[in-house]
């Protein structure tokens, strides 16, 4: 698919991706390796807290989505096919100088917050703050795996975007939570297994 009609700008090669379906990683994979041949920074952004399952895109009911359903979901998304995407791409990360990948995640995959608070930071979504849990393990596993890449998790805190009803404007941007994910792209010599936002170290 063109670029304009995918509305990104020339210089851009955008490609479509559902990572929850095998033969669209290998099609990903393939037009990267025809047209760079190596990948230099890997951002996992795909998530869901599952209210794409729901027709009004509002948190689902266990009458409406059952339990094992929407865990299932989330877990697929979130963790098994970011790492079965992440696995697919390491050959191309391999080719790069500096190869470093970076994880979406939460402060609500915290545990060390949820002792700090004294409480759970986010009661209902238990599915959701357990696979970002669950990605924090997959960043550190890789950074371990792979001592010369730059690998790290990253919350871009809570922002206005399809996962909530927040207004995303002022402070709940949705670009601010870009931030910290573009300082450890772009750092030239930057830390890694770490678990940050913009203000900073969040606890295991």
């Amino acid at each position: 698919m063109a670029a304009s009609s995918m509305g990104a700008p020339s210089n851009v090669n955008p490609i479509q991706l559902d990572i929850t379906d095998d033969e669209s990683i290998d099609r990903c994979y393939k037009a990267i390796d025809q047209h760079f041949g190596r990948i230099d920074v890997l951002i996992n952004n795909a998530g869901t807290a599952g209210l794409d399952l729901t027709r009004s895109g509002s948190k689902p009911s266990p009458e409406e989505i059952s339990p094992r359903e929407l865990s299932s979901h989330i877990f697929n998304v979130n963790v098994i096919s970011t790492g079965v995407v992440t696995d697919k791409l390491i050959p191309l990360l391999e080719q790069s100088k500096a190869p470093k990948i970076i994880f979406i995640t939460s402060t609500l995959g915290s545990i060390g917050t949820v002792f700090d608070y004294g409480k759970i930071p986010a009661p209902g979504y238990a599915y959701y703050s357990a696979s970002k849990t669950a990605v924090n393990m997959l960043a550190v596993q890789y950074a371990f795996d792979h001592p010369r890449f730059k690998v790290n998790t990253c919350c871009p805190g809570h922002r206005g975007t399809g996962l909530n009803d927040i207004d995303p404007t002022g402070e709940k941007d949705p670009a601010l939570g870009a931030v910290n994910a573009v300082r450890l792209a772009t750092e030239t010599d930057g830390e890694t297994a770490t678990y940050t936002r913009t203000e900073g170290k969040i606890p295991w």
